[in-house]
Formats: C-alpha cells, structure tokens, sequence
C-alpha cells in the first residue's frame, strides 16, 4: 500500500494547488497592477516545504528507535542530527534503513524544489 508519508505528501500538494488556484484567480481580478504574484514560485516552495518536512518525519523516526535502544544514542542523535543519526543508521542498518533512505532522498528533492524555486525569483 501506500506509506502514510505518501498520503500526507498527496494531500499538502493537492491542497497547495488549490490555495495557488484561489489566489491566482484573485489576483488576476485585481484592478491596480502593484502585485507581483508568481505561482509557479509558490508551488515550488510549498512543495520543496513539504518534501523537507516528510524527511524531516522520517529523521525523527531514526532518532525515536535510538531512544529506544538507549537513551545514550537517543540523545547522540537528537544534540548531533547529521552525524548523530547516520552513525546510528549505518550500525542499526537492518532496521533503519528505510528512513534513512526515505530521509535522504526526499531531502534531496526538496533541496532541488528550494533551487527550482529562487530560479524562478530572477
């Protein structure tokens, strides 16, 4: 099925696309020209916004299994988060590297969304 971040990412873009609608119509009835809006730029903040915060979720679930293995590694990985949590993923492999997987790669994206988006400012 679906992973529960799938769902959550879904939702926020459908919803995104929606408020960028509403508000591209209202601005387009405007009768002064003095606002400058650009959805495009909108949609890919919004986008590359919730792309970070699933990988964000998926970080904390690493650092929630380290706590609950000690709270040693736990606190390692919550006061050292780069470094913290990717020693923990790579000795804890076998039960974390969906996260750390899902962690990376949707960061990635959102970091291509956040470039993507201050390209469109120029």
């Amino acid at each position: 099925g679906l992973p529960w971040w799938g769902l959550a990412l879904v939702l926020f873009v459908l919803g995104s696309g929606l408020l960028i609608a509403v508000l591209a119509v209202n601005a387009s009835r405007r009768v002064d020209e003095t606002i400058s809006f650009n959805p495009m730029h909108l949609f890919l903040v919004l986008s590359g916004s919730a792309f970070f915060a699933i990988s964000a979720g998926a970080n904390f679930m690493i650092i929630l299994h380290a706590f609950k293995n000690s709270m040693q590694q736990g606190l390692i990985c919550l006061f050292v988060p780069i470094f913290g949590t990717l020693y923990y993923a790579v000795t804890n492999w076998r039960e974390t590297w969906r996260f750390y997987v899902t962690h990376l790669v949707l960061a990635a994206i959102g970091g291509g969304l956040m470039v993507a988006a201050m390209a469109q400012l120029n």
